[in-house]
């Protein structure tokens, strides 16, 4: 049977930057899609060629409700093939009214991780929703395996990782040149990041190779902001850190390259994660990557080939990984070349709109 598509309805935030992805990158295959959303048009999803954007006119949690009939209009009238909603929770709260149309639910992350855990209530709503999908799609295995666990009725799960545009995201890094050696990440300041983590092995790793403590020729980039930063501020001041350890803020997503284009290491330490879009960002540059075993990190790093995967909070482990390549420049190029071609093969934008794609195909011949 041969499935055709022409038209696709996705519905979550026009705010989102993996939102914007996902629609360039269909579209430009030809697709016509249509987002609907209560979020404002911050990348101008509107001025993408064969996207329409339909604003819903009820904004905030009681908004995912109040706004179920104008959405079950709007799909009436667009006649799409299928119906993508992103994140589990909230505006999947309208799938379950949706006939005759296929659906598909995107989980994220927390929706799946946090949001359950909060109660029964929470778990039974979650649970309803995305049963309410022909096909469930995940970015990664690990949080498939947590879906599951929800119901064992969950079973038509599909992985869609979030993709990375390896034509922005290149090495552009000349070694010869830097006089400073930067360990780095681009990252929310949230506690469920490890960025405290972070610090602390970065602290072991100048105790271990400068007892002298004279280490200006090496850093932390911290790029990001979040509830965390003046605790963590506290942290870099608390260890005598604070020549060494520099906060850059939160930068728009068309700068990140640029922050990635000043490390010689990735560091990823969550706690938790349920992909990590921004650690094949960085292998995509080139760089190797030090990453912890939360979620769905450990499968997008080959150990011992794209970087080096250490357990969650385990101080040691990851302070003798960043001593490993600090001192081995050959390690660093080999892993960040791994890196590359790791992300190309099975993380570009175009194999990851086909693995889309395929599941969109897939619920519409359930």
């Amino acid at each position: 049977m041969t499935t055709h598509i022409k038209k696709i309805l996705m519905v979550g935030s026009a705010s989102s930057i993996h939102i914007r992805q996902w629609i360039v990158n269909i579209a430009r295959l030809g697709f016509e899609i249509h987002l609907i959303s209560q979020h404002d048009d911050l990348y101008e999803l509107s001025t993408v060629d064969r996207c329409y954007f339909h604003r819903l006119p009820f904004l905030g949690g009681v908004g995912y409700i109040l706004n179920i009939p104008f959405l079950l209009g709007l799909i009436k009238n667009i006649k799409p093939d299928v119906v993508n909603f992103h994140y589990a929770t909230g505006y999947s709260a309208a799938a379950r009214f949706v006939c005759d149309v296929p659906v598909v639910i995107n989980a994220w992350g927390s929706d799946v991780y946090e949001f359950p855990t909060k109660s029964i209530l929470h778990k039974t709503w979650l649970t309803f929703n995305l049963k309410s999908a022909s096909v469930i799609a995940s970015t990664s295995f690990d949080m498939a395996r947590v879906i599951k666990g929800l119901d064992k009725s969950l079973k038509c799960i599909e992985i869609t990782p979030f993709g990375v545009d390896v034509d922005k995201f290149r090495s552009v890094i000349d070694g010869d040149d830097k006089t400073i050696f930067v360990f780095g990440t681009v990252k929310s300041l949230h506690d469920k990041y490890g960025i405290d983590i972070l610090i602390s092995a970065f602290a072991l790793f100048l105790t271990r190779e400068f007892l002298d403590r004279t280490f200006s020729n090496v850093e932390l980039h911290l790029v990001g902001d979040g509830p965390e930063r003046v605790s963590l501020e506290s942290l870099v001041v608390s260890l005598g850190l604070s020549d060494s350890v520099k906060f850059f803020g939160a930068v728009p997503h068309e700068c990140v390259p640029e922050k990635l284009s000043t490390l010689d290491v990735y560091c990823a330490l969550s706690r938790q994660e349920s992909f990590g879009v921004a650690v094949i960002e960085a292998s995509s540059c080139g760089l190797p990557v030090i990453v912890s075993d939360a979620g769905g990190l450990p499968e997008v790093v080959v150990h011992g080939q794209t970087g080096f995967i250490t357990p969650v909070g385990d101080i040691e482990a990851i302070c003798a990984a960043m001593q490993r390549l600090y001192h081995d420049r050959g390690l660093r190029e080999t892993m960040g070349k791994n890196g590359r071609d790791f992300v190309v093969k099975n993380y570009s934008w175009q194999v990851c709109t086909q693995k889309m794609l395929n599941t969109y195909k897939k619920a519409i011949e359930l």
